[in-house]
């Protein structure tokens, strides 16, 4: 993966070994990027995932102009009703991939309008987390950091059950309700600066 990304000169190259683990063995068929940026890290899916539809969502209209061979919208991340129009365009993303403009609420926002879109099973990863710890990027009180370790407790159910995968059935067994995130989040695995998020 390493060189892949040095190949299309993407600064992906710091989680080279993050992405070898959690995506090289996967086949993934419909990949959306959030910043696209000049279209490196695309070019790279594309060429991991031959038979995959990439698309990229990019602010910044200059940057498109940059890629003309790719599919990229151009809008702004934090805007629900862009990405939902986005999603009735392309389908259903079995991977989606924020590296976009590392705000708390852009990615946040992004990912609350987002994961309920992705397929079954598939991916979501929010890179450059070293923002939840910088005060330039905190545009609201709760970082996404503290969102991740949320969902932290969600997939635990806040300790509400001792039955893992059967937790939910468990939980709603008794009249309590479980949550979207409890029912709906498989796995949540931190690296250094990067989340991905499994969907059941």
């Amino acid at each position: 993966m390493k060189k892949l990304f040095e190949k299309y000169h993407t600064d992906k190259t710091k989680y080279s070994y993050f992405y070898e683990y959690w995506l090289k063995p996967k086949q993934f068929k419909n990949i959306l990027e959030i910043g696209a940026f000049k279209g490196g890290s695309m070019r790279t899916w594309k060429e991991l995932y031959p038979k995959a539809k990439i698309y990229g969502i990019e602010a910044n209209p200059e940057l498109r102009k940059e890629s003309p061979d790719l599919d990229i919208f151009v809008g702004n991340q934090k805007d629900t009703k862009f990405l939902n129009d986005i999603i009735s365009q392309i389908g259903t993303p079995d991977l989606i991939l924020d590296d976009g403009g590392h705000k708390m609420s852009e990615q946040i926002t992004s990912f609350e309008a987002l994961f309920p879109k992705l397929k079954p099973c598939g991916y979501y990863i929010i890179e450059d987390l070293e923002t939840s710890y910088l005060e330039n990027w905190q545009d609201q009180d709760l970082t996404t950091i503290e969102f991740l370790k949320q969902l932290v407790d969600k997939v635990n159910f806040n300790g509400r059950s001792h039955l893992g995968e059967n937790g939910v059935m468990d939980i709603e067994s008794r009249g309590e309700q479980a949550d979207y995130y409890s029912k709906t989040i498989s796995q949540i695995i931190f690296s250094n600066n990067i989340c991905l998020i499994i969907k059941k």
